[in-house]
């Protein structure tokens, strides 16, 4: 999988937003609220990559279980799959 548009990861007051830019990101209309580990994956997901890759990737930099991260994971991609983010 890999995300249809590229995003620019911009910190506001209360959080991070991701913005897509370039390309036909004018089909997205909207940006998306995300933590550090959310703009992580959207990081991992400008090459094409799988789930299995991105934990592998999140667990390199991020202390965690293997097991929590792959459900953040799994939800993170779901919500992005049925925004029609990611093909």
């Amino acid at each position: 999988m890999k995300a249809k548009y590229s995003f620019e990861i911009m910190e506001l007051d209360d959080g991070l937003i991701a913005v897509p830019v370039g390309g036909e990101s004018y089909q997205f209309n909207g940006v998306l609220k995300v933590n550090e580990t959310a703009a992580a994956i959207l990081k991992l997901l400008e090459q094409e990559t799988d789930a299995e890759k991105i934990v592998t990737e999140l667990l390199r930099d991020y202390s965690g279980k293997p097991e929590d991260i792959r459900v953040f994971v799994d939800e993170f991609l779901d919500k992005l799959v049925s925004e029609g983010v990611v093909e």
